[in-house]
């Protein structure tokens, strides 16, 4: 006789499995096994709000780096401007400094001669170029500028009456028809003086009570044979000294307004021998200048017969000193 089989025997082993995997569960639920409806939903919303609250600080970090990302390229753009704008800048100054360290060629650095030297170079070199920065405004007074007009003279040296004698419309004589004063109007010229020459004679004369035969003195400043009186001569330092005007070009200026021939070494001499008696002026300017308990002081490079010179300026409200020099001031107080 066969035995019995146990009860348990015959349950299938899936679901003996499934028994097994349910026991193992909390909340009697597993992932591969779906019980229950409303279990299993509230299970996936349970899973869901967990990743949301995950992904909340992700979306805050996300946010923020698009933030710091934009920043960032906006930063970007701003450089490679900069860099565009600096290498502009390079270049140009490569070609400055390409222009002074190899100039071109002319009559002034080379031994080219000027019939052959670029006519565009050399009237760039010649060309001034002021350092002031354009402001943008219009030529010309600006509002609020208190303008100045060409004003009447009280006096008039001469008086000239346009005359009227024949009437523009019917062509009437009308010289003997008495008219009234209708406008005036006034020129100022100039008249190039000429010229005046003076001629200065001693006397000699026999002394009927001595005997003895004298003469008259020139008077002081009246030395050479012919020279140029004190007018020619301040006008010769005025140009020279006041107005930095050549020797060249006094020498053709006083030929072209007033017709005197006058040589440069002339011109020299009228300057030096005016420099020896404003001496003591200038030697009492500086003596002034050095009392005062305060006074400006500056210096500038000046060329003085093709050579490097330094004129140094010490200045009061009163009085002005001026010094040339071949070095500056800090070399000259080591």
């Amino acid at each position: 006789m066969k035995a019995k089989k146990s009860a348990n025997s015959k349950v299938p082993s899936r679901a003996l499995h499934a028994k097994s995997r349910k026991d193992s569960c909390t909340n009697n639920v597993h992932p591969d096994v779906i019980l229950d409806a409303d279990e299993a939903l509230r299970y996936i919303l349970g899973r869901l709000t967990k990743l949301e609250d995950e992904v909340a600080p992700i979306k805050i970090e996300n946010k923020e780096l698009k933030k710091r990302n934009g920043y960032l390229e906006s930063q970007h753009r701003q450089d490679l401007a900069k860099i565009k704008k600096q290498n502009a800048e390079i270049c140009t100054l490569k070609a400055r400094l390409d222009k002074l360290e190899k100039p071109k060629k002319d009559s002034h650095n080379s031994n080219t001669p000027p019939s052959k030297e670029d006519i565009a170079a050399s009237e760039e070199r010649k060309r001034t170029k002021s350092l002031r920065e354009p402001s943008g405004k219009k030529s010309g007074g600006q509002p609020g500028h208190k303008g100045s007009t060409l004003q009447r003279e009280e006096r008039s040296d001469f008086y000239v009456e346009v005359p009227l004698d024949n009437c523009p419309d019917c062509g009437e004589d009308l010289s003997n028809v008495s008219g009234i004063q209708k406008m005036t109007r006034q020129m100022i010229d100039i008249n190039f003086p000429a010229p005046v020459i003076t001629q200065y004679s001693i006397l000699e004369k026999v002394c009927p009570n001595c005997g003895h035969t004298v003469c008259s003195e020139f008077p002081e400043g009246v030395n050479g044979d012919v020279f140029y009186g004190p007018n020619v001569q301040a006008l010769v330092v005025y140009l020279c000294e006041e107005h930095a005007v050549s020797y060249q070009r006094i020498k053709r200026l006083m030929n072209d307004m007033f017709h005197i021939d006058m040589s440069e070494g002339t011109i020299n001499n009228i300057v030096q021998r005016m420099t020896k008696r404003a001496r003591a002026l200038y030697e009492r300017i500086k003596s002034k200048i050095g009392k005062s308990p305060v006074a400006g002081a500056d210096e500038t490079g000046i060329d003085i017969a093709g050579v490097l010179h330094w004129l140094w300026v010490w200045q009061t409200e009163t009085a002005s000193f001026f010094q040339s020099t071949c070095k500056t001031w800090s070399q000259s107080n080591r």
